[in-house]
Parts: structure tokens; sequence; C-alpha cells
């Protein structure tokens, strides 16, 4: 993987160059509800991971339509936007 920073945006990329590029940009808004995009995270170790995102500043989200089997946890980072950590092993 390939990380190109500026200072108003993070691109990451293939490190061959091909398949999708995701950019990153910083800009002034107000949290929306639901939100307009919405990242996936998959790993292995889903309380590992979701222990570590905690520790760096994200809040577990409580959604009451969650099915108690659910594969993933909804997390927000500090300011609010909301993302998912997925367990690929179930």
């Amino acid at each position: 993987m390939s990380v190109a920073t500026t200072a108003r945006a993070t691109t990451l990329a293939p490190s061959d160059g091909a398949g999708p590029h995701l950019s990153l940009d910083q800009v002034r808004s107000t949290l929306q509800v639901p939100p307009r995009l919405h990242l996936d995270l998959y790993t292995e170790d889903q309380a590992l991971e979701v222990e570590r995102l905690l520790a760096l500043g994200a809040s577990e989200v409580h959604w009451d339509k969650r099915p108690p089997d659910a594969d993933y946890v909804i997390l927000a980072d500090p300011e609010g936007n909301r993302f998912c950590v997925v367990d690929i092993t179930r």
C-alpha cells in the first residue's frame, strides 16, 4: 500500500497502482446522521481491533436494531463519524 499525504488529504492506494484508491480529505462540515459515507474495517481479531480503536479515541455506538449475532461492532471517531469493525472469521 502506498500513502500520499498533503496538508488537507491523505490518499491510500495499492502499491502497484492497480485497483481502487481511497482519498481521505479534511473538510469542515456538520455531522450528518445517517452519514453519507460509511466505512467497514475487516479484521481477523475483532476484539483486539476494537480495543485498539477505542484506545485511539473511538467510541462504541449502540444501535437498538443491531442483531445480537451481528459480525460487526459500530464505532464512531472523535468527531462522530461512524464506521464498523467486521469480524471476517464468522
